[in-house]
C-alpha cells in the first residue's frame, strides 16, 4: 500500500512538473511576443518621427527659398 501511494506521488509529481513546464513556456512565450509586438510598434513610431522631420526640413528648406522667410516647422 505505501509503494502505490509512493508511486502515485512520483506519478502526480511528474505529471504536475510537465504541467508547470508547458505553462511557464506558454507565459515567456506570450512575454516574449509582446516584447517583440512593443519594439516593433516603437521602431514603427521612430520612422513615422523621423519621415516627419525630414519632410518637415524638405518643406522648410523649400518655403525659405520661395518666400525667404524662416523656419515653419518649429
Amino acid at each position: 500500500m505505501r509503494a502505490f501511494q509512493i508511486l502515485l506521488l512520483i506519478i502526480a509529481s511528474e505529471s504536475f512538473s510537465a504541467f508547470a513546464n508547458d505553462y511557464l513556456t506558454l507565459l515567456l512565450d506570450e512575454a516574449l511576443n509582446n516584447l517583440i509586438a512593443s519594439l516593433i510598434k516603437r521602431d514603427i513610431e521612430n520612422l513615422q518621427l523621423h519621415k516627419s522631420k525630414l519632410l518637415c526640413t524638405h518643406f522648410d528648406q523649400a518655403h525659405r527659398k520661395e518666400s525667404g522667410k524662416g523656419d515653419r516647422c518649429k
